[in-house]
Order: structure tokens, then C-alpha cells, then sequence
């Protein structure tokens, strides 16, 4: 098993990092009340199960994890970490 699938999905790291963007998601909709700003930040933290790619559903982590190059797991990771930045510049941006 490479180094990343073996951390991250054998560990059950990865499942971690979902956790955690859900509730960080679940926080940030739960105190944002401006509605069309809520689809937004729904779409950059989405974690939903992606879509069957030759017969096979997989999961968010072993979309993101399995069978995937070290600096291509990098790249995920910064782009979830840019995600989350946006999120954040969202919001504060419309509590004016």
C-alpha cells in the first residue's frame, strides 16, 4: 500500500479530515444568515460521496487518498486548505 492510502485511509486519518471540514462546514452555515452565500461555502467544503466511476461508488477519502501520489495528495490538501480560506473570506466579506 503506498504511503499516503496507508495514512490516510488505513489509519483512518483521512476520515479525520472529513469530520473535521463537516463541522467546520456545519459551524460556519450554522452562523452565516445570508442564504445565498450558505451554496457557496456548501460547494467548496462538499464531502459527499463523489460519483461512480466504472460501476464503483466511492467514498470522499478514497477519492481524495487511494492509489494517489504523495504530491498529488499535497495538492488536495492545499487546495481543501484554499478552500477553507474562501469560506472564511465569504463570510466575513457580507457581515459588513
Amino acid at each position: 500500500m503506498d504511503i499516503p492510502a496507508q495514512l490516510l485511509i488505513a489509519q483512518g486519518k483521512g476520515q479525520k479530515i472529513k469530520e473535521e471540514i463537516n463541522k467546520y462546514k456545519e459551524f460556519i452555515l450554522t452562523n452565516n444568515r445570508i442564504f445565498h452565500s450558505s451554496e457557496i461555502i456548501e460547494n467548496l467544503l462538499d464531502t459527499q460521496v463523489s460519483a461512480p466511476s466504472r460501476g464503483e461508488v466511492n467514498s470522499w477519502v478514497d477519492s481524495k487518498f487511494n492509489h494517489i501520489p504523495v504530491v498529488c495528495v499535497i495538492s488536495v490538501l492545499s487546495g481543501l486548505q484554499s478552500n477553507i480560506l474562501s469560506c472564511e473570506f465569504v463570510v466575513l466579506s457580507q457581515k459588513n
